[in-house]
């Protein structure tokens, strides 16, 4: 009875270990199928962009429901060659393709762009290696150069004519000023109004504050002191690369740390000032504090129910993460949800009716774009009505129902539920670009990062 109790529950770890290794495989799959869809035309509408998420939902999908076909390795180096032919292709494309659309340099400037490629390239090779040539600092090589290339983009493109650009920049300025950024428009950079609903453009002012949450806003304050807001989201990235290293240790590591620097758009996610990157180090925060600080789990989860409006479907993809981690996983989801509504309550009551209509209702206003790199766009295009863009939302609700389902209570299952839902969540929304897509590719390298090698996942903290 005792023999057979504990062969069962060998068996048992076996199973749960190959679940959370095919997770890692997985992961930088996904993260490397989504780096090619974003490249397509700069993740707007392609046809190839679009095959390119239809695979990555079908792998996702696939470890999730754990088929026993899938491949599974017995440890973090077998997978180190598939990163290394990931990271070729993608410095290649770096080389080859300019890494924005606003750039203005001379040929003198391209040759040291070109260079810093080559360098960082030459770097991260030598960082794969069992016994990394530089030691311990080879990750710190690959992110100085890495860094060089974030300040060549922010000179090269020092003023982008992206709205969300301006609307950091101007909104931080009012802020400063002690005037609310809710309840003051922008002048439309555009010269047209497709890109916003009906009723949102008058002579030339668009009629709504500033479209984010408080949080991002904040975050961008520091950045704005120095001169760039795209500084932070530069920083976040930085940061978030070096969790990875740190939360799996050795060649994996760091070449999952260099997938995400030096996926094909993320120069380009920076020169345009998105704000997914914030995203992406709340959640690697999040990870990193749940694991070391356990107590300080539901203030970083807080953060992260805070950074953006698409954060809707996290509050019910959190406790996939307490349950597994925290003994009253209640605690740490309720700490979240109250510092996130923290973060905004001063700017709603400051006035109601702007915070409602620039943060909240906007949001549901905005139009269908056919430019968007989607399934509805895909059908738009083809003449057909197809499906609708609304049903993204029983979509993703049925993403989670089955990561509740079948998703182990881990950070990597847990990253990878999340990174499934939003991954299908956008592609059948009716607005979808590199942005969105940046921030799926993030949470895969984060399921990856997340998966414990050789060991079982730490037992639940009492929070």
């Amino acid at each position: 009875m005792m023999s057979t109790a504990f062969l069962e529950e060998s068996q048992s770890n076996r199973k749960s270990k190959k679940y959370g290794q095919s997770l890692a495989t997985v992961g930088i799959l996904v993260a490397a199928l989504l780096g090619q869809a974003v490249h397509q035309n700069n993740g707007a509408f392609s046809l190839i962009g679009i095959l390119f998420i239809a695979i990555a939902i079908c792998i996702s999908a696939t470890s999730l429901f754990n088929f026993s076909g899938f491949s599974e390795p017995s440890s973090a180096e077998k997978l180190v060659p598939l990163v290394a032919l990931i990271l070729g292709v993608q410095f290649i494309q770096l080389i080859t393709n300019p890494p924005g659309v606003y750039i203005q340099v001379t040929e003198q400037d391209w040759m040291i762009f070109v260079s810093l490629v080559i360098s960082a390239a030459f770097l991260t090779a030598a960082s794969l290696s069992k016994e990394p040539v530089f030691g311990r600092f080879g990750v710190a090589l690959v992110l100085l150069v890495f860094v060089g290339l974030v300040l060549w983009i922010l000179r090269a493109s020092p003023t982008p004519q992206i709205d969300v650009f301006f609307f950091q920049r101007d909104s931080v300025a009012k802020l400063l000023k002690l005037e609310n950024p809710y309840a003051s428009g922008f002048l439309n950079i555009y010269g047209h109004s497709q890109f916003y609903a009906p009723g949102l453009v008058k002579d030339g002012i668009l009629q709504f504050g500033y479209p984010y949450l408080p949080l991002d806003l904040i975050a961008v304050i520091p950045a704005y002191f120095l001169g760039d807001v795209r500084i932070s989201q530069a920083v976040a990235i930085c940061f978030t690369g070096l969790i990875f290293a740190r939360f799996q240790p050795g060649p994996l590591g760091r070449g999952l740390a260099a997938l995400y620097w030096f996926s094909p758009r993320t120069l380009f996610v920076i020169e345009q000032s998105w704000i997914e990157p914030l995203i992406v180090f709340f959640a690697a925060l999040l990870i990193f504090c749940l694991n070391k600080f356990p107590k300080s789990a539901g203030w970083a989860a807080g953060l992260l129910l805070a950074s953006k409006q698409t954060m809707i479907w996290m509050p019910f993809l959190l406790p996939l993460l307490f349950i597994g981690k925290c003994k009253k996983w209640w605690r740490p989801l309720s700490i979240a949800l109250l510092l996130a509504a923290a973060t905004c309550i001063p700017f709603f009551i400051w006035n109601p009716s702007a915070f409602w209509k620039s943060a909240v209702y906007l949001q549901i206003l905005q139009p269908f774009r056919p430019d968007a790199l989607s399934f509805s766009a895909l059908f738009n295009h083809i003449g057909t009505s197809g499906i609708h863009w609304s049903i993204s939302f029983p979509a993703s609700i049925a993403c989670i129902a089955i990561a509740y389902w079948k998703s182990p209570r881990t950070s990597a299952g847990w990253a990878m539920a999340t990174c499934f839902t939003y991954m299908v969540f956008f592609a059948f929304n009716k607005q979808a670009f590199c942005n969105y897509y940046f921030m799926v590719i993030g949470f895969a390298c984060l399921s990856a990062a997340s998966v414990q090698f050789g060991e079982n996942e730490k037992p639940p903290a009492d929070f």
